[in-house]
């Protein structure tokens, strides 16, 4: 009996250090793939990051394209974020501290519209 709680253990642990370490892959195709019929932009990212011990988030070489997919509307080469954890832990989100580094933005006016 104490063999099988163990291995359940086991394979409980290992199939959960897999998804956190694959759940920023999924999460960035995902945008990729379904940012245009969401938003009506193509979102591109080089990197997403999450540390889980530290409580941060990074978003590197992010871009967000005209409604044409072909153009540049705004990005930048790196964004943090990282969180208090142990606010997370009570249910509150507590930001310790945000960078934004790199960032780019292409606004466009035509007569009273612009390009957002």
């Amino acid at each position: 009996m104490k063999r099988i709680a163990a291995v359940a253990s086991t394979v409980f642990i290992v199939v959960l250090v897999a998804v956190l370490i694959l759940l920023p892959s999924g999460i960035k195709w995902w945008i990729h793939k379904n940012s245009p019929e969401l938003i009506g932009r193509k979102v591109e990212m080089d990197k997403l990051r999450v540390n889980y011990f530290k409580g941060s988030l990074r978003i590197q070489d992010f871009i967000l394209y005209e409604q044409n997919n072909r153009e540049e509307f705004l990005g930048f080469h790196e964004f943090f974020v990282d969180f208090d954890l142990l606010q997370l832990l009570r249910k509150h989100i507590v930001v310790a501290s945000v960078r934004l580094t790199g960032s780019r933005a292409n606004i466009l006016q035509n007569g009273n519209t612009f390009n957002f």
